[in-house]
C-alpha cells in the first residue's frame, strides 16, 4: 500500500510506503505514478481542491489503477453540523 501526502500532518500508516508531493503539482503526481500499478486509488481530499485539480489527478492516475475511487464528506452534512 502507498500513502501519499504533503507530510505535514502526521505521519503515513504504519505497513504503507510513504510518497511525498503535493497533488496540485503535476510532477508530483507523475513521480506517484512511477511507483506502478495498483488495484485502486482512493481519493480522500477532493473537498479541499478545485474540480480540475481533482481531475488533473485522476487524468494522471486512471491508466495506473484497476478503480480511481473519490471520497467527498464536504456535502454531506449540513453547515456545522458532524457526525456522530
Amino acid at each position: 500500500m502507498t500513502a501519499f501526502n504533503r507530510g505535514r500532518s502526521g505521519a503515513a500508516p504504519e505497513g504503507t510506503h510513504e510518497v511525498r508531493g503535493d497533488r496540485t503539482v503535476h510532477a508530483d503526481l507523475l513521480r506517484l505514478g512511477e511507483q506502478g500499478l495498483r488495484d485502486a486509488v482512493i481519493d480522500t481530499s477532493a473537498a479541499e481542491l478545485p474540480p480540475r485539480d481533482v481531475l488533473a489527478g485522476a487524468q494522471v492516475l486512471e491508466s495506473l489503477a484497476g478503480r480511481y475511487v473519490c471520497i467527498s464528506t464536504v456535502n454531506a452534512y449540513r453547515r456545522g453540523q458532524t457526525s456522530r
